[in-house]
């Protein structure tokens, strides 16, 4: 007799499935694709997650952008971050978010930020 184990459909954590849920319903309502792939990135492997540190995200966006970041946004050693942008991302460690709010930039939860700009204009998707 074969063993058949169970598929995995989507995170196991109950905050990210309702996070998920939720960028769905907001994308599906607005028509807004940025917060559909949001979800579906949410929806993937907590190992295929990526992390995106300081240091990429300033070498990726320009001063005033706002960005959904499906992922860790965490600190980098040696470097400043100096760009006043506003992220929404899925977890922050510590040391970013002291470099961010000390940049001037604003940091929210995906969340927050769908409720703030359902319709997802002007705003990048960085993985």
């Amino acid at each position: 007799m074969k063993l058949r184990l169970a598929k995995n459909r989507g995170p196991e954590n109950l905050e990210t499935k309702s996070l998920a849920l939720f960028l769905k319903r907001v994308g599906k309502r607005s028509k807004a694709q940025v917060w559909l792939e949001v979800a579906r990135r949410l929806c993937a492997p907590a190992r295929k997650r990526r992390e995106v540190t300081l240091y990429r995200l300033s070498k990726l966006v320009a001063d005033g952008e706002v960005v959904a970041i499906p992922a860790k946004v965490v600190g980098s050693k040696g470097f400043a971050f100096r760009k006043k942008v506003t992220v929404g991302c899925f977890a922050v460690s510590n040391g970013a978010k002291k470099q961010l709010h000390a940049a001037g930039s604003s940091v929210f939860t995906l969340k927050q930020l769908a409720e703030k700009n359902p319709e997802g204009k002007k705003l990048r998707l960085i993985v």
